[in-house]
């Protein structure tokens, strides 16, 4: 089924505010389903759970003859509204509506998440560029059970491989030199040796924030997808348990639905 929603700031907003006040002769149906319509929104807005008073109808200009048909039966004995003491209530507002005790309750999830990352990022670092895989810090011990994503090596880390560029050899993975072999400290004379070196540095550097930007934009999408991290990738280590230990989370539900 398909919705047409409507705010619950709609019955005070610019555009109704906006509308001119001047009394016309419209069917009985447009004016009935037009006040329905403010009514409904500004009793969403207070939470009310349908109820609309006396008093709010009046300062909506809503006219006894519409409040009355709001509550009448009819023909087909389907009225929009029941007849309160000292107001009227939406029929039925449970069914299509979000009631009190409903907010009430999403505030409350709401506000715990928010504890919960506030206390997450409080124990834990939470910049993407900070957050570094198991194995890459010297010094980082591994504990039984502790998440290692494949492919990440145990093993000593094995040299680069030496590539011979127009500046001399360099390790492939390390940033160029800046200079020509015959200046290594620079010269202040044309040099295209050296001119042919900087280039080669630039690059390297655009490379490497190009790749760093993409790996960034990978993880992101990882934490996004993944219906078991929080926002900055962590998960319980227990998930049944919201006292256990946070960890980084390797996303093997998505690992398995790939």
């Amino acid at each position: 089924m398909a919705w047409f929603y409507v705010d619950d700031g709609f019955s005070d907003s610019k555009p109704i505010m906006n509308l001119p006040v001047t009394p016309v002769r419209v069917p009985m149906r447009i004016a009935v389903a037009g006040a329905w319509v403010l009514a409904g929104s500004w009793s969403a807005k207070e939470e009310t759970d349908g109820y609309i008073p006396h008093a709010k109808l009046k300062s909506l200009l809503v006219p006894r003859s519409v409040v009355a048909a709001l509550t009448a039966p009819g023909p087909l004995d389907a009225p929009l509204c029941c007849p309160e003491s000292d107001g009227i209530l939406v029929r039925n507002w449970a069914k299509w509506q979000q009631t009190k005790a409903e907010n009430a309750a999403k505030r409350k999830r709401e506000a715990e998440k928010k504890r919960n990352q506030r206390r997450r990022g409080r124990n834990f670092v939470t910049g993407i560029d900070d957050q570094m895989s198991p194995g890459d810090n010297d010094g980082d011990t591994e504990e039984p059970g502790e998440n290692v994503s494949p492919g990440e090596s145990r093993g000593p880390t094995p040299p680069h491989p030496l590539v011979v560029t127009s500046s001399g050899d360099s390790p492939v993975g390390s940033r160029p030199a800046e200079h020509c072999p015959q200046h290594p400290g620079g010269t202040e004379l044309p040099c295209g040796a050296c001119a042919n070196a900087r280039r080669n540095a630039n690059t390297w550097d655009a490379q490497q924030l190009q790749a760093a930007a993409s790996q960034r934009a990978v993880t992101l999408a990882a934490i996004r997808a993944c219906p078991d991290c929080d926002p900055n990738g962590l998960r319980y280590s227990d998930p049944d348990d919201p006292e256990s230990p946070l960890i980084r989370c390797t996303h093997p539900r998505l690992e398995n639905t790939a």
